[in-house]
């Protein structure tokens, strides 16, 4: 007997199935011709509580809102329904006549560069439009771009139902009050940059995923086989591989290894596409970008806090007393780092770039390409020259405010014991309250952290770039890493 939904669809087959749900072929039975159409339903295939199930009701609930937004878009699947039905939820879509990216690239392995092209500007076309709805898509791949018979590539899978896990769900189910203040986590490895991996995901992270898609479709190498260059984390793919220059320095913009060094939006992606390609194209402007920003919010302050443009400005320095500076810097490492850019934004007080960079140079100096976090062995071995180098800077240009050694210091004021293990809570918590990190019993945000040698307690940076300890309010990768440089510190100095 068939399986029919709201007495109007018909299943007609499943389509694909995750941990929280299965999709649907179905027909709608009270359309001229029952045309087909697509069913999404919430079944996860592990028991939740009943917390649990009001977090998934909620996401699922969200999706649909997020559907009924941006499916008048040509290139989008319509919403048809949102419904439920014996205490089960469904999603019902306009069902998309064609075949995946992935399907055209196992076919072909390389698509031509103007075949290229012609997938960027489809692609940024429609994420444009998503991000001026204030959406981010957050799982660009080749599975969820469907070109229709007409040969226009569509943008599925607005879902997040299927990418939480069980545990996230049961926090958030905890905390519903955090569910539109912090983002999970979601995406597919290789498509996914680093801010969306620590949470914070961006406009700038679609754009980055549709480039790692166009570099696919133009090398035949999935993303997680490119080499990454260890002194600046780019992608290294252009040796042989046919493509202008001009298409080729459009996607190293794209899918740059930090975020501020992308194009912010779908907008500004295809302007430059459209320029790269034909110079007298006229700009589009995103309306968006004319709507007065507030102070504290958006996209691109969500992941990091305030820009440094809000930080101090130091007093300017005669060329001559710059280069005598430049010159007396040690800059040494036992593997090859160079640390001329972390010296340059601590001169220029650009301490959360500082904090940041500091967290990338500690992650190549420990041998790897590129990671979210360093581990408790990592910290415990890294290398004594490159970690003096690093707290000398920090010591140096914050006159004596920041550095590992400053918060070495308070960690042994706070009764800590330099053993190598993790610290006791009460004093990691009054460590946390010494530089800052804490007020009262609650953590600070990053963004609310002072970043001013004037201002700030001392030991306040380096915190790890949101990439290893205080990052929006949580903790984030090894808690209490300064615990295990400390240890370190003292190892080195023997």
């Amino acid at each position: 007997m068939p399986h029919i939904i709201d007495g109007r669809y018909e299943v007609a087959k499943a389509l694909s199935e995750g941990g929280f749900g299965i999709t649907f072929l179905a027909k709608d039975l009270r359309r001229p011709g029952q045309p087909h159409c697509v069913i999404k339903q919430l079944r996860p295939q592990c028991e939740f509580s009943t917390d649990a199930w009001r977090a998934a009701r909620r996401l699922f609930d969200q999706e649909a809102e997020i559907l009924e937004r941006l499916g008048r878009h040509d290139q989008i699947p319509l919403l048809l329904a949102h419904l439920e039905e014996n205490g089960e939820f469904y999603i019902v879509q306009d069902f998309i006549e064609g075949h995946t990216l992935r399907d055209e690239l196992h076919a072909a392995k390389r698509l031509p560069e103007q075949d290229v092209v012609t997938l960027l500007r489809q692609g940024l076309e429609v994420l444009s439009y998503v991000h001026q709805q204030g959406v981010i898509h957050r799982d660009i791949k080749p599975e969820n771009l469907i070109r229709r018979q007409d040969g226009v590539l569509c943008l599925i899978d607005f879902g997040i139902v299927k990418e939480f896990s069980a545990q996230q769900l049961g926090q958030m189910a905890q905390s519903p009050s955090k569910l539109g203040a912090t983002t999970v986590s979601i995406g597919t490895e290789g498509y996914t940059p680093l801010e969306q991996a620590r949470g914070k995901p961006l406009p700038a992270s679609d754009v980055y995923a549709l480039g790692m898609v166009a570099i696919e479709a133009l090398t035949g190498r999935y993303p997680y086989e490119l080499d990454i260059d260890p002194n600046t984390f780019s992608f290294v793919w252009r040796k042989g591989t046919k493509v202008s220059d001009a298409l080729a320095d459009v996607l190293a913009k794209m899918v740059q290894y930090h975020y501020s060094r992308r194009y912010m939006t779908g907008i500004e992606a295809l302007n430059a596409l459209k320029k790269a390609l034909d110079p007298t194209t006229p700009t589009v402007v995103d309306p968006k970008a004319l709507e007065p920003q507030p102070q504290k919010q958006g996209w691109i302050k969500g992941l990091f806090g305030t820009s440094d443009e809000h930080e101090p400005t130091p007093r300017p320095q005669s060329q001559a007393q710059s280069q005598k500076q430049a010159v007396q810097d040690d800059l040494s490492s036992e593997k090859g780092i160079d640390y001329t850019r972390l010296r340059d934004l601590l001169k220029a007080g650009k301490w959360r770039d500082a904090d940041r960079e500091t967290f990338e140079v500690m992650i190549r100096a420990v041998g790897k390409k590129y990671d979210h976090w360093l581990s408790r062995d990592e910290l415990l071995n890294f290398p004594c020259t490159d970690l003096h180098t690093i707290d000398r800077l920090w010591v140096k240009y914050s006159q004596g405010k920041f550095g590992f050694s400053v918060q070495k210091k308070i960690y042994v004021i706070c009764k800590a014991t330099i053993d190598g293990q993790y610290p006791d809570g009460k004093i990691w918590y009054k460590f946390c309250d010494q530089v800052g990190w804490r007020n009262g019993s609650k953590y600070l945000k990053y963004q609310d952290l002072k970043a001013n040698p004037s201002l700030s307690p001392a030991g306040e940076f380096p915190t790890g770039g949101c990439g290893s300890i205080l990052c929006d309010g949580v903790w984030s990768g090894v808690l209490g890493g300064i615990t295990f440089l400390a240890s370190r510190l003292v190892a080195c100095s023997r």
